[in-house]
Order: C-alpha cells, then structure tokens, then sequence
C-alpha cells in the first residue's frame, strides 16, 4: 500500500493513498481525511513500539556486554548539559 512513487505528484500519491486506505479499512474515499489520519496513527504506533523495542534491545545489549548503566532515556539538554553555564573558563573575556 504505501510505496514510493516516483515522479508523482503530491496530489497523486495522496490520492492512491485514499484508494488504498479505503481498501484496506472499508471506508468509502469521500472520507479522505478519516482515511489519512487513520494511516498516520498506524504509522506513528508502528514506529513508537518499534523504537520503544530498540532502546529496550540497546539496554539489553549494554548490559551484557558489561555496561552497567546505559543511557538514560532522556537526553542531556543542549549546550553540553551543563544547565546553561557557559563551557568557557572564568576571565577567558568570551561569552557563548
């Protein structure tokens, strides 16, 4: 259902997307919007369980091979995670 087409337009992919769509779900294609918003979740669980499966397999994989503690879940915030200090040392005349 969902392949690349190239050299299509936008409206075109979207179009067989609806046909397809409404195949699949049993929806008449005057429910376009239903249709589309109904493939996106599909698609957005899809892809969350299979990252929540990914970063589970990389904490298996960290711990066996000895990692104790992997990475958390969340990751630092930008800058360094330093919680805005600035990396620059004390009397060095710069400012980030």
């Amino acid at each position: 259902m969902m392949r690349l087409l190239y050299g299509k337009g936008i409206v075109e992919v979207y179009a067989k997307m609806v046909r397809d769509g409404s195949q699949i779900l049993g929806l008449d294609t005057s429910a376009a919007l239903l249709i589309l918003a109904i493939l996106l979740l599909v698609r957005l669980a899809v892809g969350a369980i299979g990252g929540w499966g990914a970063w589970k397999l990389g904490g298996a994989v960290a711990h066996r091979l000895g990692q104790r503690n992997p990475a958390p879940p969340s990751s630092p915030p930008l800058g360094g995670g330093q919680g805005g200090v600035s990396p620059c040392p004390p009397g060095s005349g710069r400012s980030s």
